[in-house]
């Protein structure tokens, strides 16, 4: 079993071959939030909140249902196995090694680049049905300190029902 502690404190910035980018905001491996098209997720625990500032409004959920985009590695560790490829890149200048990623509950397989300097992946390859596939790779990475409020809810901001009802 790999282990890797990282304290990292920065903002990380990602481009996807379908076109979109985001940035995640990363401070050591428990505090996690990404911001992409007008919409920032935060993962707390088992809690996940999709904070929409534009609306004032948010969300709660289960922080399960946001993890595929907020893997560190320490969760690649527990949810997938992992085997090195014996590959190494250079990526926003810093180097990581590639790994073959399996998800141990549902099967679903991808590859991942990890530094030991960053608790996120550098580059995601996912594996999509049909034989294609999407990347998620980042482009820069800013070392910085980050405001505690990017990880909270703001306040006033309306509280919204995730749920759909039933009947």
């Amino acid at each position: 079993m790999l282990i890797l502690i990282i304290s990292f404190e920065g903002k990380v910035y990602y481009k996807t071959s379908a076109g979109t980018s985001y940035v995640t905001y990363v401070k050591g491996q428990n505090q996690i939030a990404l911001e992409m098209e007008g919409m920032r997720t935060i993962i707390k625990g088992n809690k996940a909140y999709i904070i929409m500032d534009e609306q004032r409004t948010y969300m709660e959920t289960d922080a399960k249902s946001q993890k595929q985009a907020h893997h560190t590695f320490s969760d690649y560790q527990k949810d997938f196995e992992l085997k090195k490829t014996g590959k190494t890149y250079t990526i926003a200048g810093y180097k990581c090694e590639e790994y073959f990623a399996k998800d141990k509950k549902t099967g679903y397989k991808s590859e991942v680049c990890f530094s030991k300097d960053i608790p996120l992946p550098l580059r995601t390859t996912f594996y999509i049905e049909g034989g294609r596939k999407e990347t998620a790779e980042v482009y820069k990475i800013e070392k910085t300190t980050i405001d505690p409020k990017v990880f909270e809810v703001p306040k006033g901001y309306q509280k919204l029902d995730f749920n759909i009802p039933t009947r």
